[in-house]
């Protein structure tokens, strides 16, 4: 699925719309590449490094006890050198054959960058008017028997810290999306997402 979404503020609708439609049909799909290997990884280097990394993670989780915050994310950047060019999309199509049970999505702004992955969640999806998302909070690893697995549901589904996390980022979509939305309605209950 090919998905283009604008967003405009002024009068220019209409000369930018046939801009972009102009290099929409500009796109040659006959000359998509053939699945190839992906490049093999020459060097990866991560920022901040394990040991600066894990100084971070302890002061945050010390400042969770502390100064009492409900929630902190963190990040960090990993960057890799390949042997040769790397086609995002051809890459995503191998992530999509590992995973076919996540949201698949590339963007790619500029010839040179891409950015893409694979959620369990929902980021968005648009039909109409109509605006889906969801809220996922809280893993757990698959057992090696249906009761084990119950008992791992189970688990999931009363364990106040995964609830809470829940909370957060239910609030934090409902925050966004009634800025944008003239009716929010959300799913009734907690429920497992079985990947």
């Amino acid at each position: 699925i090919f998905a283009c979404n604008l967003f405009l503020q002024n009068d220019d609708l209409g000369k930018f719309f046939y801009a972009v439609e102009g290099e929409l049909e500009g796109i040659d799909v006959s000359k998509v590449e053939e699945k190839k290997e992906i490049p093999a990884l020459c060097n990866r280097q991560d920022f901040p490094d394990d040991t600066s990394w894990s100084t971070i993670v302890t002061e945050a989780l010390d400042s969770l006890k502390v100064v009492g915050h409900e929630k902190i994310v963190l990040a960090r950047k990993s960057v890799l050198k390949l042997n040769a060019k790397l086609n995002p999309f051809l890459f995503l199509k191998e992530i999509e054959a590992k995973n076919n049970r996540s949201f698949h999505f590339c963007f790619q702004p500029t010839k040179t960058s891409a950015f893409l992955g694979a959620s369990p969640e929902r980021l968005y999806q648009r039909s109409g008017s109509l605006i889906k998302s969801e809220a996922i909070a809280g893993t757990r690893p698959r057992g090696e028997s249906t009761s084990e697995n119950q008992k791992l549901k189970d688990e999931l589904l009363h364990s106040a810290k995964d609830i809470q996390e829940h909370e957060y980022v239910y609030e934090f979509i409902q925050a966004q999306l009634k800025t944008l939305c003239s009716k929010f309605q959300p799913t009734e209950h907690l429920s497992i997402l079985e990947l």
